[in-house]
């Protein structure tokens, strides 16, 4: 009875590690590409675009509503010619939101 509640146990917390990601590791799986020259986009300028979007409608965005800046941000990557993309599932599994607006900028 110890012996399967020890395999149990093991079991259990090896997949919980498994799932578990810091911040840092799963910002690396997630990019913007180019889909025809795979260039990856460095200092494109959508973020402060996008904030200063929000700021003139009056729309403010907290850690808790980050929904309307993904919108934002995504929409002026996907106009600059960029798609979204992810290395792993763990990204989409643990930032839901997020994916859930960027998927329609995969394509």
């Amino acid at each position: 009875m110890i012996k399967k509640f020890v395999t149990f146990l093991s079991f259990f917390l090896s997949g919980c590690i498994l799932l578990y990601r810091e911040s840092y590791s799963l910002d690396k799986m997630a990019y913007w590409e180019n889909p025809i020259t795979h260039e990856i986009p460095h200092n494109v300028g959508c973020r402060n675009i996008s904030k200063r979007s929000l700021i003139k409608r009056n729309i403010h965005i907290s850690y808790k509503n980050m929904r309307p800046f993904y919108e934002e941000f995504g929409k002026c990557m996907h106009d600059k010619g960029f798609i979204f993309k992810t290395t792993n599932w763990l990204y989409c599994y643990h930032r839901k939101e997020e994916c859930e607006v960027y998927d329609k900028y995969r394509k």
